[in-house]
């Protein structure tokens, strides 16, 4: 600063001496030029927060503006250069600017310093300092308190008569994922987010977190700069559900870490599975994160922002947690295997200087093409391995070139329906394949092979065995045979002739009391339903519940109200079906919603449900079990037995409960407390409501094959209790 006055004096000096020479004036007054004086300015402070301070700076003669936020420091008074060369930096607009300061945190005092200055030349301002005090009580259920590039800090406070609260931190982009995946099976809102993953405290607390944050539905949070959260905090309400009127959520952002000035240089050589990867960084370059992946996985990610990709490609801030360390310093050379021949990938690079200011960098590569042979594959049938035709099937397999293999048995129809969306056959085995192990790959390499059997297949039905392998250069091939199961066994005998008939029903209910309606057993209600549950070895029961709640309704009366024949098959009813197996008689669970007991003018369909009492807390319990019946010595009574749980120790009796899922259900429509009695009515024949019995003329079977849920069903399941 004397400097810069020194240098003023003389100029001034020099425009009166010039003055006086064109004027021939004797005056000697010096004259200061209006764009020469220093310029003012006045602060006025809008808000102080625990995190934030907004203030305002307004000046009519100014360009911009510059501050630094310190702690109280007597000794410390920068100048007006000082804080152009070490501060933050601004513009004015029409002599005014808002400005919004993050460089503090709750609990503490500051000072801001703030100077201004004109330009053509640079006239700097006195230096003025603001006194800050984020020392605020806490009236939000949930404060920030710190936000830095890595870390930050929040206070969770209790409301008077309050004693529990939940709280949980999460990534915007991984919540908002979440959402995404679970859109299909309901809404998720902050507050069932909560509800679900938040961690409960019991008193007022503090909570501060540097890198690593437990969260959610994972361990940890990885902390990076210039990433968004969001923060939530509520009172769970009896029923587990968050209070909407004790809620609360923040959205904030980590720290940027500023562009780093310094370079890392990068050089690549490919073959068709590795890499050469040659990194040198600057001297300033303290330590950098490095990461190779396709380029398919990077777009992936860039579409959850630039902050997500970074931070995939730091990893795990502990290196010894991700998979391939990252961390490294100094000249390197990395040489990563397994890469995929012809194919893009990109070399992920983020460096920190002495500051933590970030060098990014994305390079792509190309591998090249393979060189090898590809895999071959034989597959062949071995019927004399096959005890149970209409359950059981063997396929040897012998392959050449490969150092991995996947093998399985699909549903022809589920193949058939991914194959029309788009799909190869090749990747449908891949990706729900069992991958053989290394004791299997090495028999599929012998002159013999290796024989996979299995016996959990349906009757009468198409099935493609399939299997995929890949070499040293991923470079893969697939085969499959399809075939179609025997036809089942009839088993049954006498027991199953004589059972159709008309039944009186009898059980009790929560009361204890008895509850009776009719019910009727035949082998079918038309022609085609009558052969395909012959050919699954069933009989259907139709009446479930009271009669005046629950009244029969015929296919033909489904059919009638607009609903295809292949519906009408599948919501008449009440039903429910009675199958002979080699082991006994049961009631089948419905595996995957795979049979409905109805439709009763509700949005969703009816299923026969196990539901019980749990003794050690007095509360209901639900499953799929199946059922297993008695029938009397005379034939005249059948008894749907309680499921027994020996590991809780309770029992569980047949429900009709509607469910959109087989993991749980809505709403109970019809309850059993005790075993279910079936007792002849040997006054009459066999009969259907409203409908009739009809002999098979013709054979028609109808199958239905449902598709196994998604492995994310689980987590939807999870949100939606």
């Amino acid at each position: 600063m004397q400097k810069f006055l020194s240098r003023f004096a003389l100029l001034v000096t020099a425009a009166g001496l010039s003055a006086a020479v064109a004027s021939c004036s004797d005056d000697d007054d010096k004259v200061i030029a209006p764009d020469m004086e220093p310029p003012t300015f006045n602060i006025t402070v809008s808000e102080v927060q625990r995190t934030q301070a907004d203030f305002s700076i307004s000046s009519a003669e100014a360009a911009d503006y510059a501050y630094i936020v310190a702690e109280p420091n007597e000794s410390y008074m920068p100048t007006a250069e000082e804080l152009f060369t070490d501060g933050t930096i601004g513009q004015f607009e029409k002599g005014v600017a808002e400005v919004t300061t993050l460089d503090v945190e709750g609990g503490k005092k500051f000072d801001i310093y703030v100077a201004v200055r004109r330009i053509n030349p640079y006239v700097y301002s006195e230096v003025k300092k603001i006194d800050l005090n984020t020392d605020l009580p806490y009236t939000d259920l949930v404060t920030l308190d710190r936000v830095g590039k890595t870390d930050f800090k929040y206070h969770v406070e209790f409301p008077e008569g309050v004693t529990s609260m939940k709280h949980v931190v999460i990534k915007k982009t991984d919540y908002e994922a979440i959402k995404n995946i679970l859109a299909m099976f309901g809404t998720v809102t902050y507050e069932t987010y909560l509800k679900v993953f938040g961690h409960p405290l019991s008193e007022s607390t503090d909570i501060e977190h540097d890198k690593f944050a437990e969260y959610g539905f994972s361990e940890d949070i990885h902390i990076h700069s210039g990433t968004e959260f969001i923060l939530m905090a509520g009172v769970p309400l009896e029923d587990g559900n968050i209070d909407s009127e004790q809620f609360q959520v923040i959205e904030f952002c980590t720290r940027p870490a500023g562009l780093c000035p310094y370079d890392i240089k990068v050089s690549i050589e490919s073959t068709s599975t590795t890499a050469t990867i040659s990194l040198t960084p600057d001297p300033e370059i303290t330590d950098y994160r490095v990461f190779v992946d396709k380029k398919s996985e990077f777009d992936y990610w860039r579409r959850e922002g630039e902050a997500q990709v970074r931070s995939v490609v730091i990893g795990h801030w502990d290196d010894s947690t991700n998979p391939v360390p990252r961390a490294q310093t100094g000249n390197v050379v990395l040489n990563p295997t397994g890469l995929v021949p012809n194919t893009d990938y990109v070399v992920g690079i983020v460096g920190f200087d002495s500051e933590r200011h970030e060098c990014v960098k994305y390079i792509d590569f190309r591998t090249g093409e393979p060189v090898g042979p590809k895999p071959q594959i034989a597959i062949e049938a071995k019927p004399e391995e096959v005890t149970a035709p209409w359950k059981s099937a063997a396929y040897n397999v012998k392959i050449q070139n490969a150092v991995s293999a996947v093998y399985g048995y699909f549903l022809k129809s589920q193949i058939d329906e991914v194959l029309a969306n788009g799909a190869e056959i090749s990747a449908v085995i891949q990706n729900n394949g069992i991958t053989a192990s290394e004791e299997q790959l090495a028999e599929m390499l012998t002159s013999e092979g290796i024989t996979f059997e299995t016996s959990d297949l349906s009757a009468n039905t198409q099935y493609i065995f399939g299997v995929y392998a890949i070499n040293d250069e991923y470079v893969s091939t697939a085969e499959y045979v399809t075939f179609t199961t025997d036809m089942l066994p009839q088993i049954g005998g006498e027991t199953r002739n004589n059972m159709p008939g008309r039944y009186t029903a009898s059980t009790t209910d929560v009361n204890g009391n008895t509850v009776t309606f009719p019910v009727t057993i035949t082998t079918g209600v038309d022609d085609a339903t009558t052969a395909e549950y012959a050919l699954a070895n069933r009989l259907v029961a139709l009446g479930f519940g009271p009669e005046s709640q629950f009244p029969y309704t015929s296919l033909s009366d489904m059919i009638a109200a607009g609903h295809t024949a292949e519906e009408a098959a599948d919501l008449y009813g009440p039903k429910w079906f009675i199958e002979f197996r080699e082991d006994g008689i049961v009631v089948p669970k419905p595996d995957n919603l795979s049979w409905t007991m109805g439709n009763f003018g509700t949005d969703d369909n009816s299923y026969f449900w196990a539901v019980g009492i749990r003794p050690s807390t007095g509360r209901d319990m639900d499953n799929l079990y199946d059922f297993p019946i008695e029938v009397s010595a005379d034939g005249n009574t059948v008894t749907v037995k309680g499921y027994y749980n020996e590991n809780i120790p309770a029992y569980y009796y047949p429900t009709m409960c509607t469910a959109a899922s087989s993991w749980w259900f809505n709403d109970i429509q019809f309850r059993c407390y005790s075993e279910l009695v079936l007792t002849r009515d040997t006054s009459t024949s066999a009969y259907l409501h409203r409908g009739a019995v009809k002999a098979p003329k013709t054979v028609v079977i109808n199958s239905f094959d449902r598709s196994v849920k998604e492995s994310r069903q689980r987590a939807a399941d999870l949100m939606k209790k």
